[in-house]
């Protein structure tokens, strides 16, 4: 259990409590992300799993941050949760940070946008590059969401640099699962 700015404990009961609340909203979310996955999928990729964009969404929309970075959209899988969830507040900035400017040999902006034009949130920027070099210490995201570079440098960047700056919540993908801690030196760093 872990206090956070807004004094809201997450743990089970409040996750249920709030995927309760925005259910008829993930009801229709769903039917419409289920078509732009197939959509994705059928020519780029998308990994990001519907449950933890539900629970993003459902988080968003509760805790309604000012500013979101997501590090590595990929081609805007998870993103399209992210800025719905913007939309539906109506509030903040989400800074989308992706290191290839290229994908299947597209603009990976220009991807991006395409994959989530349906889903797009106003105060939405994609910043192409590093991210260890894009990101501005003075300002201070609610949330962030990395699914990204799975090394040991990459965990001590943002575990020193970042983290310290976060005044809300931090979403990490890859690190533990289900069944197994994942195998890579960003784990091992992190955990």
């Amino acid at each position: 259990k872990e206090k956070m700015k807004n004094n809201k404990i997450i743990n089970s009961n409040y996750l249920l409590k709030i995927y309760k609340k925005y259910s008829n909203e993930l009801i229709d979310l769903t039917k419409k992300v289920s078509l732009s996955f197939a959509e994705i999928n059928k020519n780029y990729r998308a990994t990001f799993s519907d449950f933890e964009g539900e629970i993003l969404y459902c988080l968003i929309r509760d805790r309604k941050p000012k500013l979101f970075y997501e590090i590595s959209p990929d081609c805007g899988y998870s993103t399209i949760y992210i800025s719905s969830a913007f939309k539906k507040n109506n509030v903040g900035e989400i800074l989308s940070f992706e290191i290839e400017a290229q994908k299947f040999k597209e603009n990976t902006e220009s991807l991006i946008r395409k994959n989530i034009k349906e889903y797009k949130y106003s105060n939405h920027s994609i910043l192409i590059g590093d991210v260890t070099e894009k990101i501005n210490d003075k300002l201070k995201p609610d949330m962030v969401l990395i699914d990204s570079c799975h090394e040991s440098w990459f965990a001590k960047w943002y575990l020193e640099y970042l983290f310290p700056n976060v005044k809300d919540l931090i979403f990490l993908q890859d690190i533990v699962f289900h069944d197994r801690v994942e195998y890579s030196g960003e784990s091992k760093t992190v955990l």
